[in-house]
């Protein structure tokens, strides 16, 4: 007979400034705390020469901003990593951010 497992108890995670669970915070922080994440894997990204990486990050970066309500910020994200795709020659890719880029009107 196999003994039941048991899952690992979690614990809730911390923000850095003490103020609760991410369940607990508001949409709003939620929202400034994702571009800031997000604006942070570009930072990092673009000082490597993984050019497709890069690309990934200024789409991730473009859907934060335009879900924030940031269409013209989001559009220079996903025309930047658009340009990036081009450069790489990946045509799936670069269809996909101009798709995104259209959606916001900026194109």
């Amino acid at each position: 007979m196999r003994a039941a497992r048991r899952r690992p108890q979690t614990t809730s995670r911390r923000r850095s400034n003490g103020e609760g669970s991410r369940r607990n915070c508001s949409p709003k922080a939620a929202g400034a705390e994702a571009e800031t994440l997000a604006r942070e894997a570009v930072e990092l990204v673009a000082r490597t020469d993984f050019l497709r990486s890069h690309a990934d990050a200024l789409l991730d970066l473009g859907e934060v901003l335009a879900l924030g309500d940031e269409p013209q910020q989001a559009a220079e994200a996903f025309r930047a990593g658009l340009e990036l795709y081009e450069q790489k020659g990946d045509t799936v890719m670069a269809g996909r951010a101009r798709s995104r880029l259209d959606a916001t009107g900026s194109a």
